[in-house]
């Protein structure tokens, strides 16, 4: 069976014999990806190609090569179980017929080792821009507001997929605010099948909800069942703020002689000192429809159903600004990766493992912490087991507010 990957150079990654396939070698600058130049660009038509390295691992997955996932910006109102109608902002994918933009924003999925390019467009008033939070390209394709440049029209984003794991995507401008609009959406990268894989799983990127495999420690598993849950909370005074809201107290500061900024009034801008949600949700859900089926035909929730004798992978990331108690009723789950990092991986065998939340046990996640979770139910299990959040303020611990939700164990 192949090592598994760890190096994130891809001339190494590239060079590697046991890799199954090859990728293509990033190549010298200067080039342009036909909006604004980039460094490493390696056109999505494969017209510059390091000659080196055949490309055959791609045509194998269902997405063609290196064509652009293309992401637009849109505004939606999204209805609340009390009524009210909050705004949201975020991205969604133009090219899907009949698609708009979903809160959170629509999920990107890769294969380990795919080179990715990444268009945002729709930029039509106001710049944006994409973080791929967990990722680490150049600065250029890293989307930090201004660290890197802001869209205001169409930009393409290039980096290597080079590791497996879960990972999310943000607009880093004005990044408090914005996250709190909903921009935001999955990201995340499936490894390559084992050498005897199972013939009823197709070739990655997997299908969502599963079948597919995960990496644990040194090996690649399966798993026949995926949730994706996203922690949040949402305070809808936020969602009446103008695009740029305490950005002015940040800008053009008056230093004094050690660097510290003089005179600042963060409430004057938009008041993002205070912080008071009154919606709690899971993949956008608001508690109590996240109790339900995601087959629920009035209020789609995100409770998931899994065989006796199978094997279940949530992966779960804070998306909140408070801290999330979160537990799991009735069911053990094994913690396989950390902020996309998978644990017990050589050479940081000293150092991680994969580890067990016993039935029960309350862990603790902060924003932008994920959790890859491995649950395999007995026949002895079978029955309704909850997932509960609490969203505790993140000075005073007390509780604002829950989101619960349920794993049903059936034969």
């Amino acid at each position: 069976m192949p090592s598994p990957i760890i190096s994130r150079d891809p001339k190494t990654l590239a060079a590697d014999p046991s890799f199954l396939g090859y990728v293509c070698q990033f190549i010298d600058p200067p080039k342009s990806s036909g909006l604004l130049p980039t460094p490493d660009w390696i056109p999505p038509d494969g017209s510059r190609l390091h000659p080196a390295f055949p490309t055959r691992k791609f045509t194998t997955f269902a997405q063609p090569d290196r064509t652009p996932i293309t992401r637009h910006f849109e505004t939606v109102k999204k209805t609340m179980p009390d009524g009210q109608d909050v705004e949201f902002w975020g991205f969604f994918d133009p090219k899907i017929p009949g698609n708009s933009y979903k809160f959170p924003s629509d999920e990107i999925r890769l294969v380990e080792g795919q080179i990715f390019h990444g268009l945002l467009g729709g930029i039509k008033k106001k710049a944006h821009t994409i973080h791929w939070h967990g990722i680490e390209p150049t600065s250029q394709n890293d989307g930090v507001g201004k660290l890197s440049m802001e869209v205001g029209g169409e930009y393409i984003y290039q980096w290597l997929a080079s590791a497996a794991g879960t990972y999310f995507y943000h607009c880093h401008r004005n990044t408090l605010l914005h996250f709190e609009f909903g921009m935001y959406g999955m990201l995340l990268i499936d490894p390559l099948p084992p050498p005897r894989k199972d013939p009823a799983i197709p070739f990655p990127p997997y299908p969502a909800g599963g079948p597919g495999y995960v990496r644990r420690a040194n090996t690649v598993v399966k798993y026949d069942k995926e949730a994706v849950w996203v922690l949040d909370d949402v305070d809808p005074l936020w969602h009446l703020l103008d695009h740029d809201a305490a950005m002015s107290s940040c800008d053009n500061l008056n230093l004094d002689a050690n660097g510290n900024p003089v005179g600042v009034n963060f409430t004057s801008g938009g008041g993002l000192n205070v912080f008071n949600p009154a919606y709690f949700c899971i993949s956008g859900v608001p508690h109590p429809w996240t109790r339900n089926l995601p087959t629920d035909p009035v209020n789609p929730g995100v409770a998931v159903q899994v065989k006796a004798g199978k094997t279940l992978l949530i992966r779960l990331l804070c998306g909140a600004y408070s801290l999330n108690k979160c537990v799991m009723e009735g069911l053990n789950a094994e913690v396989i990766a950390m902020d996309g990092r998978v644990l017990g991986q050589p050479p940081f065998t000293k150092y991680s493992r994969p580890f067990t939340i016993s039935a029960g046990v309350p862990f603790n996640l902060t924003a932008a912490r994920r959790f890859d979770l491995l649950i395999s139910p007995t026949a002895a299990q079978i029955g309704t087991h909850r997932f509960v959040v609490e969203f505790q303020h993140h000075v005073t611990r007390q509780v604002m507010g829950i989101a619960e939700t349920f794993v049903n164990v059936v034969p």
